[in-house]
């Protein structure tokens, strides 16, 4: 399990990573991390900016998540939207309209 419980994090590409390696994730509900972690995804848990007690627990969850044979597939499948074979072709097409503008 990864945790990362930063204040505002614009991306959390270390989310990203753990979960490309079929690892859970917990994170703060700020910044970019609620769009990575997708609690819904069966893939981690968020915690409230500081509620210790919520990180806690958020923790203890995903502990147990960890230990669902199936949770590093899920992990694994759900970091692929950020995948360089995804992006990539993204960032060329968004640069490709702005040098056509």
């Amino acid at each position: 399990m990864t945790v990362l419980p930063s204040w505002n994090e614009a991306f959390g590409l270390v989310l990203v990573e753990s979960l490309a390696c079929g690892t859970p994730v917990v994170g703060a509900d700020s910044g970019g991390i609620p769009e990575i972690v997708a609690v819904d995804a069966g893939v981690g848990a968020l915690a409230p900016l500081g509620d210790t007690d919520r990180l806690a627990q958020a923790v203890i969850d995903t502990v147990r998540l960890a230990g669902d044979p199936a949770t590093p597939a899920r992990c694994v499948e759900h970091a692929k939207q950020w995948s360089w074979d995804k992006v990539g072709p993204d960032h060329l097409a968004a640069y490709q309209a702005a040098l056509d503008a």
